[in-house]
């Protein structure tokens, strides 16, 4: 099994992509866009940039990619799940497929998809210290669940402590059966840390049963209608947000911006009481995170050191300006030596000049003693 990581969904790494999407290998490929819930309210925007990467990819493909992808896509509208819900069950090539729901798979994107949340421990988090309530949890799960089930692919909520029936949904998403110990993967969708949404489980009618009121068809449309934008309008959108947030009617409100409106970042939206800290008693205490306590200390650390190395070449680090000030305010350095009066200051330039002359007078004597030989021999020749 090979695995390959990408940090950002840059179109940058389309050339990188693309030859991994082959023919042979599109059967048995599965992507995995990893979201993490210490910023849930990133979520939306974050898998938006993710699919259109993707999409800009299946376009760059050669036919033989996209008939193998045309293929996989039939292969998975081919299957339902089972009436108790507990495995995969194809339909036989004599029956009848059933037809899909509203909003199931009518934009595949030609290979399996899962998305994992990790850090479904913030979860708790996020409920004391964030004020969240079951609204906002249970909103995103059905945002989530409404724009994934447009492209077939299952959805879990893992935490390191617990990552639950990870191994078994990607097993289960490439095909991979074992004959040693089968599992049976179940869904989940009312423990708020441990959520699971197989593939081809999910539809409208179980999302509208979580909340009523849910929009599904409006988040349903809007999601299509934003992927199908070229990844270069991508400077184009905060012109459209900004315009949605001022109630301009020539422009709609997106995916993002419905997302976002319930869903705020709290650095964003600091006057809203669902997302401000709960005030304390005094005793509980917000601790910092540890990296950046640490990149804190570095810096004063570096700081001290700097002023303690100001402190110890101060006194050598007098400019000349500074010197000449210092002498004419006490004068020449003098001393008295048996009855004479002596310039401490002349007494150092003779010195330099005396030690100049015996660094001279050791040249000499060393050129000397390299051209001694030679001459000798020359007088050793005459002789002979």
């Amino acid at each position: 099994m090979s695995v390959y990581t990408l940090s950002e969904p840059s179109p940058t790494f389309t050339s990188l992509l693309k030859p991994l999407l082959s023919p042979r290998m599109i059967p048995n490929t599965l992507i995995v866009i990893l979201l993490d819930w210490n910023q849930p309210w990133n979520w939306v925007r974050q898998l938006r940039s993710w699919v259109r990467l993707l999409r800009l990819i299946v376009v760059s493909l050669d036919d033989e990619s996209k008939i193998a992808m045309e293929e996989t896509i039939s292969h998975w509208r081919s299957q339902k799940r089972s009436p108790t819900g507990e495995g995969m069950a194809q339909t036989s090539d004599t029956d009848e497929s059933l037809p899909l729901g509203p909003g199931e798979l009518d934009e595949p994107l030609g290979v399996p998809l899962s998305v994992v949340c990790q850090n479904a421990d913030k979860v708790e988090q996020l409920e004391k210290e964030r004020g969240w309530k079951d609204e906002q949890f249970d909103f995103i799960l059905q945002y989530i669940r409404t724009i994934l089930l447009k492209h077939g692919a299952s959805l879990i909520y893992t935490m390191p402590s617990a990552p639950g029936s990870l191994q078994t949904l990607i097993n289960m998403s490439l095909g991979i059966q074992s004959t040693l110990q089968k599992k049976q993967l179940k869904h989940n969708v009312t423990d708020r840390d441990h959520i699971l949404v197989p593939p081809s489980w999910d539809s409208w009618g179980k999302i509208r049963i979580l909340t009523e009121g849910f929009d599904v068809e409006g988040v349903s449309k809007t999601w299509s209608q934003d992927i199908q934008l070229p990844p270069e309008d991508e400077s184009k959108q905060p012109q459209h947000e900004e315009a949605a947030a001022s109630g301009g009617s020539e422009k709609r409100a997106g995916s993002i911006e419905l997302y976002e409106a319930e869903i705020r970042d709290p650095k964003k939206e600091l006057g809203y009481s669902g997302l401000n800290p709960k005030k304390t008693n005094g005793i509980e205490v917000e601790s910092e995170d540890t990296q950046q306590f640490l990149a804190e200390q570095l810096e004063r650390l570096e700081q001290y050191r700097i002023d303690d190395l100001k402190k110890t070449t101060a006194p050598y680090m007098s400019t000349s300006d500074d010197r000449r000030d210092l002498e004419e305010h006490i004068g020449p350095v003098q001393f008295n030596m048996d009855g004479i009066q002596v310039d401490a200051d002349d007494i150092l330039k003779r010195l330099k000049v005396r030690i100049e002359l015996l660094k001279l007078n050791s040249v000499l004597l060393t050129f000397a003693r390299i051209e001694k030989p030679t001459d000798q021999l020359r007088v050793n020749r005459r002789h002979r």
